[in-house]
């Protein structure tokens, strides 16, 4: 079928397709190693068009920008200074840290421009110190009894627009991908695999993390949570093939057809 495609300047119909023009055309790892200590205030989901590359024209302060990733967290009504954490003294140690006083953790490109999420490293064990009580499994590997499906789980969102201004007021667009990870989670030296655990984040324009019915920092405050992330993996988007209108099948057939009937001619006359 494919040399007939050929034949007809068609090309052969794939499972997916790179995007012309993305931003990202390799994998690429927010590390968060020039992350600033001293925490991450600007909100990116507000901005419509580009962030600047030092992510100071974000909402209500500054977003951390590495390799043209935007990390920041939301836009948020019931607190101005809704920030993210940024925790390792040392630039190889740090890490993304977020609980109770954000409404998650936003990522975009500063063009805007769609991306493929492949994964992410998590750390939210249980622990009383930091007050992580919520979490899936107790300390000792145990089941929690205060651990409830419904909403300790991390929500994990992909969006088809880079700007989506109200999520802290629960006017969320309707996501074009999802997926959840139990609070606890903890990947260890690894990471959660977002991809295989849903391929339509291989096409977004934006990522939403925050835990579970939790949207905002009023929300977050009301059930403690604590989680770090870390190893940010991009890469260039894909897009599913758009499959080939019927017409072109039938004519593709009829081709096929005449070429074996005129080749079976062709053996008679020789």
């Amino acid at each position: 079928m494919n040399n007939l495609f050929k034949l007809l300047g068609v090309p052969a119909l794939l499972s997916v397709s790179g995007i012309a023009g993305a931003a990202i055309s390799e994998q690429t790892t927010v590390t968060f190693a020039n992350a600033p200590t001293s925490g991450i205030f600007g909100k990116s989901n507000a901005i419509v068009g580009d962030i600047n590359s030092n992510g100071s024209n974000c909402a209500e302060g500054s977003c951390y920008v590495e390799n043209g990733v935007v990390i920041s967290t939301v836009l948020d009504g019931t607190s101005a200074g809704a920030h993210l954490h940024v925790v390792g003294a040392q630039p190889a140690a740090r890490r993304l840290h977020t609980h109770g006083d954000a409404g998650g953790v936003y990522i975009r490109l500063t063009d805007g421009s769609a991306f493929s999420f492949e994964s992410i490293r998590i750390a939210s064990s249980y622990s009383e110190d930091l007050d992580n009580v919520f979490t899936k499994f107790l300390a000792d590997g145990s089941p929690n009894p205060d651990w409830n499906s419904a909403i300790d789980n991390f929500v994990i969102k992909g969006f088809s627009n880079a700007s989506n201004p109200d999520l802290s007021q629960n006017n969320h667009p309707t996501p074009v991908a999802e997926t959840s990870v139990f609070i606890g989670t903890n990947t260890g030296a690894g990471s959660f695999n977002v991809l295989a655990a849903n391929p339509d984040f291989a096409n977004v324009n934006a990522v939403w993390i925050y835990a579970g019915g939790r949207y905002n920092a009023e929300l977050a405050g009301q059930r403690n949570f604590d989680v770090k992330f870390d190893d940010i993996k991009l890469n260039a988007p894909v897009a599913a093939a758009v499959p080939l209108p019927g017409a072109v099948w039938l004519f593709g057939s009829a081709v096929m057809g005449f070429l074996a009937r005129s080749k079976r001619q062709n053996q008679l006359t020789a």
